[in-house]
């Protein structure tokens, strides 16, 4: 049987609340996730799961600049709940989207923020 993904979206001040629930073979997976970049250079993502979920997390991190700006990480982001990156040649606005899988690799849900990226690592 195939999966399906069904996800509720609301926007909060810090950050992007997504509530996600993944269907598979009548098994019900559900996370809340919370991404917060409320300061330059640095996102983290809490996620609450329910009892059951097949651990640990995997964490995919992108980060796409709206303006010619290259991305630098300060580490690989990838399977870590917190992701510090910084620009250059100069600061500019990215949109940075964490997926969440369970251990199983079912997606539980992702969430999207813009945030500032400065041209030198702060974070």
């Amino acid at each position: 049987m195939g999966t399906s993904l069904r996800t509720a979206c609301a926007a909060t001040c810090g950050g992007l609340l997504v509530a996600a629930g993944a269907f598979n073979a009548g098994a019900w997976a559900q996370a809340y996730l919370s991404l917060e970049c409320t300061t330059s250079d640095l996102c983290s993502v809490d996620v609450t799961t329910d009892p059951g979920t097949a651990t640990p997390l995997k964490y995919q991190w992108v980060v796409v600049p709206h303006s010619p700006l290259n991305v630098r990480f300060n580490r690989n982001c990838d399977n870590r709940s917190a992701c510090a990156f910084w620009c250059y040649p100069a600061e500019g606005v990215v949109t940075v989207t964490v997926t969440v899988k369970d251990a199983n690799s079912v997606v539980l849900g992702t969430a999207s923020q813009d945030t500032r990226c400065t041209y030198q690592p702060i974070a």
